[in-house]
């Protein structure tokens, strides 16, 4: 950013050269040590998490939006784009995503991050009233106060979409409040759904199919461990019943 600055005040006369034009950063290497469980949340991690952003009236929406991610696999901007046509009663249509430019702030409405993230997605019981919810609040809202209808579905009490910059900084703000250990940001609701799919045993191409993912790195490493986990648990409870405990 600061180089582009620099070669804009060159182009425009202001300076005679771009001083930082030979500076080279190296890019952030990954962590190896970084645990896949730290990626997603375990039950009882994801309800305090709901829980508590639930018990403010501020972040409460953050909370059902959350919640519905932890069900559908959703990305944060797929979720935010959704339209009411996009809802039939029982699935969203994933069709466009929501970027926000952060020299304005104002949100565009783009094509999915790729072929695969045009899809159907199913909701069970919970996400559909986690939905309901949502509209039905939205209606009340534009009977009540100043509210700008743009036809979506996850909005701010004034009908604009939310920032995701605003719902990690509450994340934040979660994170120390329980004192939990894990990365915590929107992201992380997404691949805790994939926790729950590899739990039920699915073909990880169907996985894969439901988030909309191309590549198979993330999802293939969490269902590894879960699965693994899974297979841990029954040999433990395969000893407990031949030692008859």
């Amino acid at each position: 950013m600061l180089s582009n600055i620099f070669r804009y005040a060159k182009l425009t006369g202001y300076i005679t050269a771009n001083p930082v034009a030979d500076v080279r950063i190296d890019r952030k290497k990954v962590d190896q040590s970084e645990k896949i469980e730290e990626k997603f949340l375990e039950p009882n991690e994801l309800k305090a998490v709901i829980d508590k952003l639930n018990g403010r009236s501020r972040s409460k929406r953050y909370g059902n939006m959350l919640e519905f991610i932890s069900l559908t696999g959703l990305r944060f901007g797929e979720l935010v784009a959704l339209k009411y046509e996009d809802y039939d009663g029982k699935s969203v249509s994933i069709t466009k995503t929501l970027d926000y430019h952060y020299s304005n702030l104002k949100p565009t409405l783009t094509s999915p991050k790729n072929s695969y993230s045009i899809r159907n997605v199913s909701l069970p019981d919970r996400a559909i009233e986690l939905i309901e919810t949502v509209i039905l609040e939205n209606n009340l809202r534009k009977s009540t106060g100043p509210y700008v209808d743009e036809g979506y579905i996850f909005t701010t009490m004034y009908g604009t979409p939310i920032f995701i910059g605003n719902v990690n900084k509450s994340l934040r703000l979660v994170k120390k409040s329980l004192k939990l250990e894990k990365k915590l940001s929107t992201h992380t609701f997404r691949h805790t759904h994939v926790s729950q799919l590899a739990e039920l045993n699915l073909p990880i191409k169907s996985i894969m199919a439901r988030v909309g993912h191309n590549s198979p790195n993330t999802t293939l490493k969490i269902y590894t461990h879960v699965t693994k986990k899974m297979e841990t648990e029954l040999i433990n409870q395969l000893n407990k019943k031949i030692n008859g405990n």
